[in-house]
């Protein structure tokens, strides 16, 4: 009877620390759009990662690796015409699995987004920036900066970390958006817009890295770039000096 309880204890905790079959892992899927009214012809919709640039006014940067990151700009005018408009826009969805054994995972989530704007009398933009995390049609987490249309300046940024315990070999979606769009309405105004959205998983305080890995859709990343400058930084830079520039008077000739 003892040896019996002995068996019947061990195979308990056997159970107990066994790693679930892990579900499939669904791909990604990257949906980009970049536009401008005065060449409808030369439209782009990559579905693909990579850098695309449509007529030096709309511009889409998606990378998987290291870390999944998207990053969208938009800039019209000053032109001698009126009604130039610009868009540049991206959605990628992809799947994140824990595999190891069953229970709920401490989970640490790193995101980073930013959102900036700017257009004189006569002129507007629109931009977004926006990351979540579902299960099935749940959202557990998320930032979004988003603007209808507006004139001026606007800069807004999150960068926060989030503890979250998910299940072990359960399939999450990770949702990344990036929109920018400027619109010169009038002769000689000017718009920019920049967005940027970047996230980062890693297991929490505790966690046995040799017993729980992360798994991510394929030709998807989890790693922070190394230094120097990171790649999702230099955007970001290149994107608010961009702005800056676009910010400052033009020079007079003649």
């Amino acid at each position: 009877m003892f040896l019996s309880r002995e068996l019947a204890s061990i195979t308990f905790l056997l159970l107990s620390y066994a790693t679930a079959d892990a579900s499939p892992i669904s791909p990604h899927s990257l949906v980009g759009d970049l536009l401008f009214n005065q060449r409808p012809s030369e439209r782009l919709s990559p579905n693909e990662f990579g850098s695309f640039a449509l007529a030096g006014v709309a511009s889409l940067h998606a990378a998987g690796v290291p870390s999944p990151l998207l990053a969208a700009d938009a800039s019209v005018g000053p032109n001698d015409l009126p009604s130039f408009f610009a868009r540049a826009d991206a959605i990628l969805t992809y799947a994140m699995e824990i595999v190891g054994p069953v229970g709920d995972i401490p989970v640490v989530i790193t995101a980073a987004g930013v959102a900036s704007a700017f257009a004189d009398a006569g002129a507007s933009f629109a931009v977004e920036s926006q990351w979540a995390l579902f299960d099935g049609g749940v959202a557990l987490a998320g930032d979004d900066i988003r603007t209808g249309q507006l004139t001026g300046i606007f800069n807004q940024s999150f960068e926060r970390t989030i503890d979250l315990p998910l299940a072990a070999n359960h399939l999450y979606t990770v949702f990344l958006l990036a929109d920018a769009a400027a619109a010169a309405t009038l002769e000689g105004s000017h718009a920019t817009a920049h967005a940027f959205v970047d996230p980062l998983f890693a297991l929490g305080a505790g966690v046995d890295p040799a017993l729980y890995a992360f798994e991510f859709s394929p030709g998807i990343g989890n790693e922070a770039p190394g230094q120097p400058v990171s790649e999702p930084t230099v955007l970001v830079l290149l994107g608010t000096g961009f702005l800056v520039v676009r910010l400052m008077p033009r020079a007079s000739t003649g």
